[in-house]
């Protein structure tokens, strides 16, 4: 899936704001966790997510639940991408594997996790393509590779370009 860079103009923006935070008022933090574990999420970094969705700051005028708008987004993105999710997942949980082995496990452990978590990724990221080919080229995984970080980012970039429109706004 390719996304583009969408450039909002400042009303855009607030009101694009305006429809986050009227979502997240409406979704409860038990609910996000439920959502969370729903999608195998391990249960740590579900409880992680769930004090992330607490954190509000002030925006001019407004208190803005900017936490639960991040975890509704992330949300978004792993439902738009499950087996790329999943394949984190798995990545995340050879490294706990990995830690569990005598001496060597706590050296091993942060290793384990980025290349499981990257390859988990970027070979799940080619399933919810439709890709089966297991032959890939480093050139194409490099290029799975940064399409899912264009994808993650693209969401950020938005999300975050709104908040500074509001903040530029109420610093005026």
């Amino acid at each position: 899936m390719v996304t583009e860079v969408v450039r909002l103009s400042r009303a855009q923006a607030e009101l694009e704001l305006e429809l986050l935070e009227i979502e997240a008022e409406g979704i409860e933090t038990g609910e996000l966790y439920a959502s969370l574990r729903a999608i195998k999420l391990p249960r740590e970094v579900a409880a992680r997510l769930e004090a992330l969705a607490e954190v509000s700051r002030r925006i001019g005028d407004k208190v803005i639940a900017v936490g639960r708008i991040i975890v509704m987004k992330l949300l978004e993105f792993i439902r738009r991408n499950p087996a790329m999710a999943a394949g984190m997942a798995l990545g995340a949980a050879v490294s706990v594997l990995v830690n569990a082995v005598p001496m060597l496990g706590n050296l091993l452990a942060p290793v384990a996790l980025v290349i499981g978590v990257a390859i988990g990724g970027i070979a799940g990221h080619r399933l919810d393509k439709g890709v089966f080919d297991t032959s890939a080229s480093i050139i194409n995984i490099a290029q799975d590779a940064l399409e899912i970080a264009r994808d993650f980012f693209v969401m950020l970039i938005a999300l975050f370009s709104a908040v500074a429109s509001e903040l530029a706004g109420s610093a005026a």
